[in-house]
């Protein structure tokens, strides 16, 4: 039976509730950790704590409240603030449940480099807590909260002292539990409840999280993890999250800019034979798909399609099945729209403007090869920007086919050692006022540096959830912050993935400024200033 949902009045809340604790997405910043343990009781509620917290942040618990059974994903952008719910439900679950009956627990599970913030935030807030993964072993069964890392889980999951209490299992970045060996914990472990965050939480390879941990209504028959939003009991837009965080002498001004970048003639004619050939074999393998049991026709890059038997994996002539044809002819197609001439012919034009070049910016290519290519354009210029990869060990052969200007002794020696230089690099980088960091998608989540002022994708995939994930960087800090997307009106896929990255993110139109026929135009970068008092 569903609880009465309670509504709870921040309009009318008194100037000191009103307290705003200018929470990022997983750190608290302003809250005095002794000022706020002393002034709540220990049997406090979540309602308690929801005391200054933002409209959305309100919203949320009470729509947790009236959830039956408590499973359920809360769907909100970088830094809306999503840590701060979680935090009044844990308050609520402790609440709820009796000590002397079956006393309540939560599993906090994250990335592993944030395991420092969580043990922060865990402590600034009262919990009693244990942290398991990411090199801790703190395993006292009577702690309130475990804290682990999505690899560690399994090891969490084994503890028998957890069967005898009320578990809320909760999943930070949740868009991560649909990993293979991930899945196989969550199978058998899924807690008395479960609450979801993310800022994306569905994946492009249809595993559907929210569904798996039976987060959806009863008898509800999920469409597929990159459109199923049924788990979903909150969601909130990039942009409106993040404003809500903002007062007068806290603004963040952000603009959105899709610049048009265009084929060559070779490659246009290359990426029409790649379409040609995708079509076809797009039609074959729906056709098998349907003669497949258990086969997605909808998405045909779902992670079990490849698994099954039948007509859509059987082996041709060249010992390749229709779908990995397909796949790989989808993929070899990305890679051309990433490598076009025209990004790295823009990315040349936008070094020459100092209202770009000038602040310190991010540059984001899909590939380490990609990174190093900027690089060498940064240094024809005289500039000199901080690079930041994994590097690798083997250089795959066809590497200086697409990047000949790479085909030298000193790149490959430097690019065997830069995963040793990457951080120091990265940390100068962090250091300066207005320089450039080349990177690629090792920074797309979870890196937080609020003073970024502008942001280049220069290529991507058309996967929104990375997308939203890399544009969440700019979406820190304040004052005035640019991102640019490059896109390829040849390309559907760039296409649908900027409509959807623009619906998703809720950034109003008139932020978004286009420009068209390989120019830019500066008027949309810089802030024109009015001659105020003059005659």
């Amino acid at each position: 039976m569903n609880k009465p949902l309670m509504t709870l009045d921040f309009a009318n809340t008194t100037p000191l509730m009103q307290l705003n604790f200018a929470v990022q997405d997983s750190a608290i910043e302003n809250a005095d950790p002794e000022v706020l343990r002393a002034s709540l009781p220990a049997t406090r509620t979540g309602e308690q704590l929801l005391e200054g917290a933002r409209p959305w942040q309100t919203q949320a618990y009470n729509g947790w409240l009236g959830l039956d059974p408590k499973r359920g994903i809360i769907e909100a952008g970088t830094g809306a603030g999503k840590t701060r719910a979680a935090i009044s439900i844990m308050h609520n679950w402790f609440h709820e449940h009796n000590p002397a009956d079956k006393p309540a627990a939560v599993v906090w599970v994250g990335p592993a480099r944030l395991m420092s913030q969580y043990r922060n935030i865990m402590r600034d807030w009262g919990f009693t807590f244990g942290r398991i993964g990411g090199g801790y072993n703190e395993t006292s069964p009577h702690k309130q909260v475990y804290i682990t890392t999505y690899s560690s889980l399994k090891k969490v999951a084994g503890f028998s002292f957890l069967k005898e209490r009320n578990v809320l299992l909760v999943l930070d970045e949740c868009h991560r539990a649909g990993g293979e060996r991930v899945s196989q914990v969550l199978a058998d472990f899924q807690g008395d409840a479960f609450l979801g965050l993310s800022a994306t939480p569905n994946r492009s390879d249809d595993i559907c999280v929210g569904c798996n941990l039976h987060a959806s209504p009863k008898d509800y028959t999920c469409v597929g993890g990159s459109t199923c939003n049924a788990a979903v009991f909150y969601e909130l837009s990039l942009w409106d999250g993040v404003m809500q965080s903002r007062t007068d002498t806290d603004e963040l001004d952000v603009h959105f800019h899709v610049v048009h970048i265009h084929m060559s003639t070779a490659e246009q004619i290359e990426h029409e034979d790649l379409s040609d050939q995708i079509e076809t074999l797009f039609h074959v393998c729906r056709n098998a798909a349907e003669n497949t049991v258990g086969a997605n026709k909808f998405n045909l890059f779902a992670a079990h399609n490849r698994k099954l038997g039948g007509p859509l994996n059987s082996v041709g002539d060249y010992g390749l099945s229709p779908l990995q044809n397909y796949q790989n002819l989808c993929n070899k197609r990305k890679r051309l729209e990433n490598d076009m001439d025209g990004r790295y012919d823009m990315t040349s034009k936008l070094m020459g403007f100092p209202f770009i070049f000038a602040r310190k910016s991010a540059w984001f290519h899909e590939t380490i090869f990609g990174v190093e290519r900027i690089n060498g354009l940064c240094m024809e210029q005289a500039i000199y920007p901080h690079v930041y990869h994994s590097g690798v060990n083997t250089i795959p052969e066809d590497t200086f086919t697409t990047y000949p200007e790479l085909n030298n002794p000193s790149f490959k020696a430097r690019l065997k050692e830069w995963g040793n230089n990457s951080d120091k690099s990265l940390k100068r980088w962090m250091r300066s006022a207005s320089d450039a960091l080349i990177t690629c998608k090792s920074l797309k989540e979870g890196f937080d540096q609020p003073d970024l002022e502008v942001l280049v994708m220069v290529s991507g995939t058309n996967e929104v959830r990375s997308r939203i994930q890399t544009i969440g960087r700019a979406f820190r800090g304040t004052g005035r912050k640019d991102i640019i997307m490059y896109v390829c009106p040849h390309s559907n896929g760039d296409m649908y993935c900027l409509g959807n990255v623009l619906h998703k993110t809720g950034i109003p139109t008139e932020r978004v400024h286009f420009h068209v026929g390989g120019n830019i135009n500066p008027s949309h970068f810089i802030v024109q200033e009015t001659n105020q008092g003059s005659e």
